[in-house]
């Protein structure tokens, strides 16, 4: 009997023994997973904080040229909070140019015109239309027509896609219909700054010089003087063709 209960006592221990051991290498593993998921977050942050920088000193560069106007007083905190919720919002969005303008009388009208025009446009150079658009015709009703037309994506992902895939179906030498091009929505300091760069190009152009363009400079439209390598760094030219162009 004394035998007996020798032996269940040390089966009792090694059973202890056992979960003792298992309760540690699970919580060693656990403890291991945790640093792996908490190294990545920390590796992703690095990352983020990296693109915010470079944001921010973009956005500096643009401030900085407002600034150097006499006529404007601008607090630059205020100024990046601003440009950076406004980017955030248009980040849906594109810009559509060249698509001609419903004549209908009624909004629900129009907006299923410039739907089916747009949709043909992009399928003529095979580009997929995003599902759940919203269309908003920029600028007053008695404009110069077409006017130029808002396109709002249900995610940035879709707008970014419309953006990207155009860009690309033309580089790849598909040509969409003359004066149709889509190219991303602008925050009002984008627009300021590019009204800006207008106008100085216009000043010159009126005053004989013929050889300047806009061109951007660490993010900001300048206007420079023309020659070949004023290209942007996706590949395409920076010139803008006239001091005319829509600002939207």
């Amino acid at each position: 009997m004394a035998y007996r209960s020798i032996i269940i006592n040390s089966n009792v221990i090694n059973i202890i023994t056992y979960l003792y051991h298992t309760s540690q290498s699970s919580q060693f593993s656990e403890l291991k997973s945790s640093i792996s998921t908490l190294t990545s977050q920390v590796a992703d942050l690095v990352t983020e904080n990296a693109s915010f920088r470079a944001e921010i000193g973009v956005l500096r560069s643009r401030i900085d040229v407002l600034e150097s106007r006499p006529v404007l007083s601008i607090d630059s905190s205020s100024v990046i909070f601003r440009e950076s919720t406004e980017r955030s919002k248009i980040e849906f969005n594109a810009i559509a140019y060249g698509v001609p303008e419903s004549a209908a009388n009624t909004a629900a009208l129009r907006f299923n015109d410039d739907l089916r025009t747009l949709s043909n446009l992009l399928e003529q150079i095979t580009i997929p239309v995003p599902t759940n658009l919203k269309l908003i015709r920029l600028g007053n009703s008695n404009a110069k027509k077409p006017r130029p037309l808002k396109v709002i994506c249900q995610s940035k992902a879709d707008a970014s896609h419309l953006i990207l895939n155009f860009n690309s179906q033309t580089r790849n030498g598909l040509l969409p219909e003359p004066g149709f091009r889509i190219i991303r929505d602008k925050t009002t300091l984008e627009r300021e700054l590019l009204r800006k760069a207008h106008s100085d190009l216009q000043r010159k152009i009126e005053s004989g010089s013929s050889d300047f363009t806009i061109s951007y400079v660490n993010g900001v439209p300048s206007v420079i003087k023309a020659g070949p390598k004023n290209m942007n760094p996706r590949g395409g030219s920076n010139h803008r063709p006239s001091s005319t162009q829509h600002l939207h």
